[in-house]
């Protein structure tokens, strides 16, 4: 059986609604921050995973799950035995996974979260900006300007900051 490890990340959710007055999808440039930090994770968890023949410890990945309120950052490993990788001579339970992740979660928690919310006021400010340079368009007009805006992805479960 594979792991799949779901990071909500609600203060992002709140922060959204708190700048933009509603919910929201995030914008690519916002996606793009979590991407950086995931990409940290996994290296991280690739770092501490155990090596055998390196199937499992290669097969970490992630992928955003993101719609208007909702912002998840899934973490998963679809080899079928990741859940019960242990450390050589060390007790099989709890598996690697559950301590492993949410410790690397934990540690990059802070600069995403502080990255992400400097993204979000930015993209706030352009469309603030674009707003009253167009009419107060919509979001996506506004944004489907900018290089790249059209990466929307569509979107549960340990709440960070």
């Amino acid at each position: 059986m594979s792991v799949v490890y779901p990071v909500r990340l609600r203060s992002i959710e709140d922060y959204v609604r708190l700048v933009h007055g509603s919910a929201r999808s995030l914008s690519a440039a916002e996606i793009l921050v979590i991407d950086q930090h995931a990409i940290g994770m996994i290296d991280d968890i690739q770092d501490a995973w155990p090596v055998d023949t390196s199937t499992s410890r290669d097969a970490w990945d992630y992928e955003v799950e993101e719609s208007p309120g909702s912002v998840v950052l899934l973490i998963s490993n679809p080899t079928y035995y990741a859940q019960y990788v242990h450390y050589a001579g060390s007790p099989a339970d709890p598996p690697l996974w559950e301590t492993l992740i949410p410790a690397v979660v934990q540690r990059a928690a802070p600069a995403l979260l502080a990255d992400l919310r400097v993204a979000i006021a930015e993209t706030e400010r352009l469309l603030r900006q674009g707003a009253v340079a167009n009419n107060s368009r919509g979001f996506v007009e506004i944004l489907s300007r900018r290089p790249g805006a059209g990466l929307f992805f569509g979107g549960s479960n340990v709440a960070t900051g």
